[in-house]
């Protein structure tokens, strides 16, 4: 069986689900989670017992097209 890992981009409402359903998967293992607001994910890691938090500025995020519209 092949082995996936994953990491969710986003730790807001709906990853939530994301998480339940991925930690329910015997070949998937989530190694990570990524929010612009690193606490949220610091709080999301914690809450399903993932090995890494992660935290950026928007600038590293997005495309420079995109920085006016978010």
């Amino acid at each position: 069986m092949t082995n996936f890992r994953v990491g969710i981009i986003g730790a807001g409402y709906v990853s939530a689900h994301h998480l339940r359903a991925l930690k329910s998967i015997a070949s998937v293992q989530v190694v990570g989670i990524a929010d612009l607001d690193l606490d949220k994910a610091e709080a999301a890691a914690k809450a399903f017992n993932l090995p890494g938090a992660y935290g950026a500025s928007r600038s590293y995020w997005l495309p420079a097209w995109m920085w006016s519209t978010c």
